[in-house]
């Protein structure tokens, strides 16, 4: 099979410019360290003058691959010295050299001013026949050809060598340490085979100290031949052949498709090839790196024969690499952990908005922990005052949470909840706590799995337990001690962040209940006035008027009535106000003395009697005589007649029964009307300050009566609630403990 290649002198400028292509190509500067240590290197930039000056001297040898130019190889006789003047050092050094005790200068010689080959076409035999060109081409002209190699270019320094150079002289510069090597023409090849098996022992010597291994691998046969070195290198056996099975079995089964398509490719490629894998040695041994490189080697017909190449173990240096990758990725979290924290930290600084403060919390702890979901389980108050728990979710959607119960006091959240301390795991599913949650004994089927668990209490500064981030993921063993320190600090801060939220909060909801009871007092204060001053305004009109029939006893009668009714709903107004005020401050007191509540009903009753009649009202009166107790008689006269009141405003024309009987060591006190009746959802509302069911427009009132009902029945030591269903009328039940308030003394 012919070769593909044709090698000649360059003819041409193109060629020439072709050249300088594939120099630039293959410059020093432009390769990887790798690229540099396997692949080789050239050293000099040259321009398209000095070539063609060059070429005027003595063209330069090349190889083309059909109209490509794959390789070169500079020719520079002594008369370039004066061409190119960086070059003078170099021809000035030569001279001075000798080559088995003939000066150089008194030789013919020139300079292989530089020999490059197309990475693509390497391994093919280019190297040995560019130079064996410049032999047939230049032999008449000259005795032997001079040139320098870098020592590190070691590929570059073997193929020389392979040729049949030898080193004259090595010397350092500001860039490289260099070898002035020359191939004499002169002499027979064989002279100088024993100078090259003693070069290739003391290769194969400086191979060895440098923990260098080589080998290869003939296709022809089912065999690899190693060195001693190649052989420790990949865990081969120290002796007897050696096939590509053996190497295939101490490939790392994660590396063995990578390394099988490299191969092929190389193959494919025919170019030289670089490899690093794991080598397993078995046996419990620890794993090895090592780092491959070869060449593909092919007949005269062109087909491939054989790689060969060396190895190194890379394990340290692999090692190395990982803890520095691991250290810039430690680095790199502190640095994004920093941002985080630090904005987290602003942001809790300046939201004010539970929902919202909770929400990016829940978020940047997530993030922080590298958890695969996050939650913050957390208590608020109603407006009752009763505590109820919500959460926020990250790293999933809220359905994943939404159809299982809130998290209840078992083993394993009970210490967060109860601010025990921090519980980190890295398998919860095998922590003694875990499964002990009746009837489930684990977690409930559908839930997000969960390995990896970490729990953090959030606690107030008045150590109160506000709630508890929680942190899960398949993978056990993921959350450390750094996790639960960034957690921890975190959870610090967002405790003094909800604090300031929910007292703004409060302070929202106080300048809220100011706006509210403002509005609602004037227009209940200016209700009163209002018919007040317009009976003033008409009694004046009948004075001036000087009408006598506007002064019967019974117009009269009528007006001072109607002005007590609205002196009497002016009083009311304030004792409420007062009441509200006295609540408010904590100074409601209570004036105890034994109180027949019999008579205190009875005597409330009679006074509503009027009212009652005059609203179509029918009452029915239940009453247990002697149930005494030491109470407040004026407040125990408030609250009957605030939940008649009630009755009159919300259940006009119905019929009422007040009843009082004793249960246990307390009386009880109900107060039934057959009016709309009142919500579930409501019901808890109407005890609260300025609640009512319907709008001032429709009845009238401040929205207080019930809430001072409530304080004042808790006030002694009772409890006030309602039992109703919408259409179906409303019962209060009004409990108090015969023995009074217990905190009270007598």
């Amino acid at each position: 099979m012919p070769s593909p290649y044709v090698i000649r002198a360059v003819q041409s400028r193109a060629e020439l410019e072709q050249v300088l292509a594939l120099q630039r190509r293959n410059l020093k500067q432009t390769l990887s360290e790798d690229e540099r240590r396997t692949q080789g290197f050239v050293t000099v930039a040259h321009d398209l003058a000095t070539l063609e000056r060059m070429h005027a001297v003595a063209p330069s040898i090349i190889a083309l691959h059909g109209s490509e130019l794959v390789a070169y190889a500079l020719v520079m006789p002594r008369e370039c010295r004066e061409l190119v003047p960086v070059l003078e050092p170099m021809f000035a050094l030569i001279e001075q050299l000798e080559d088995r005790g003939r000066p150089l200068r008194d030789q013919r010689f020139y300079v292989m001013g530089q020999i490059c080959i197309d990475k693509a076409h390497r391994g093919q035999g280019l190297f040995d026949a560019l130079y064996q060109q410049h032999r047939e081409q230049l032999r008449g002209r000259f005795d032997c050809v001079v040139t320098e190699v870098s020592v590190h270019n070691r590929r570059s320094m073997h193929a020389h060598e392979r040729v049949g150079f030898r080193t004259l002289h090595t010397y350092e510069d500001a860039t490289d340490t260099w070898a002035v090597v020359c191939w004499d023409w002169s002499t027979p090849e064989r002279q100088h085979a024993p100078r090259r098996q003693e070069e290739q022992e003391r290769s194969e010597k400086v191979l060895a100290a440098a923990g260098i291994g080589r080998w290869s691998r003939d296709l022809t046969r089912d065999t690899i031949v190693c060195d001693a070195i190649s052989r420790v290198h990949c865990a081969l056996p120290a002796d007897g052949a050696v096939t590509p099975a053996h190497l295939w079995e101490r490939i790392h089964l994660e590396d063995r498709e990578r390394v099988w398509d490299a191969a092929l490719r190389a193959l494919k490629q025919r170019a030289p090839f670089t490899l690093r894998f794991r080598i397993d040695p078995g046996e419990g041994a620890p794993i090895k790196w090592v780092h491959l490189t070869g060449s593909i080697f092919h007949d005269a017909e062109g087909r491939v024969r054989h790689f060969e190449g060396i190895s190194q173990d890379i394990t340290a240096e692999r090692q190395l690499e990982e803890s520095l990758r691991q250290t810039l990725i430690e680095k790199n979290d502190s640095l994004q952990n920093l941002e985080i924290i630090n904005s987290t930290g602003q942001a809790l600084g300046a939201e004010l908005q539970l929902e919202k403060l909770v929400q990016g919390v829940t978020d940047a702890a997530t993030q922080l922990t590298r958890a695969a979901f996050g939650a913050f389980f957390y208590n608020v108050l109603d407006e009752r005052g009763q505590a109820y728990m919500l959460y926020t979710l990250s790293g999933v959607p809220r359905e994943s949470f939404s159809k299982f119960p809130m998290p209840r006091a078992t083993r394993v959240f009970e210490p967060t909840f109860k601010g025990e301390g921090i519980i980190r795991s890295d398998d919860i599913t095998k922590d003694p706590r875990y499964g002990h949650n009746a009837p489930r004994r684990g977690m409930p089927e559908g839930h997000l799995p969960v390995r990896s668990y970490l729990a953090v209490p959030v606690t107030s500064r008045s150590g109160e337990v506000i709630g508890g981030l929680f942190f899960g993921h398949p993978t056990p063993g993921v959350f450390t001690a750094r996790e639960e320190r960034l957690v921890a600090g975190l959870a610090a801060q967002v405790a003094v962040a909800m604090d300031n939220a929910r007292l703004f909060q409060r302070v929202q909801e106080a300048v809220t209940s100011r706006d509210t009871f403002l509005s609602i007092a004037s227009h209940e204060l200016r209700t009163p006035i209002t018919s007040m001053k317009l009976l003033s305004q008409h009694m004046r009109k009948r004075i001036e008027a000087q009408d006598p029939a506007a002064f019967t006893p019974e117009r009269v009668t009528r007006m001072v009535e109607q002005t007590e009714r609205s002196i009497d709903r002016l009083g009311r107004l304030v004792d409420d106000m007062l009441d509200i005020s006295r609540i408010a401050a904590g100074r409601l007191q209570l004036h105890l003395e034994r109180v027949d509540l019999g008579d205190v009903a009875r005597e409330v009753v009679e006074r509503f009697e009027q009212q009652l009649t005059e609203a179509g009202h029918t009452l029915t009166l239940r009453l247990v005589p002697g149930l005494v107790g030491r109470w407040d008689r004026v407040r125990l006269e408030q609250v009957l007649a605030n939940l008649l009141t009630n009755a009159l405003k919300y259940a006009p024309g119905t019929p009422l029964t007040v009843s009082l009987h004793a249960r246990d060591d307390h009386a009880v006190l109900e107060v039934e009307d057959r009016g709309p009746g009142i919500a579930p959802e409501h019901q808890h509302r109407i005890f609260e300050r300025f609640e009512r069911l319907v709008t001032a427009s429709e009845v009238s009132g401040l929205g207080l009566g019930l809430h001072i009902v409530r304080h004042i029945v808790e006030a002694h030591g009772g409890r006030i609630h309602v039992r109703s269903a919408v259409g179906d009328g409303a019962r209060f039940f009004v409990e108090l403990p015969l023995s009074g308030p217990p905190d009270v003394t007598p």
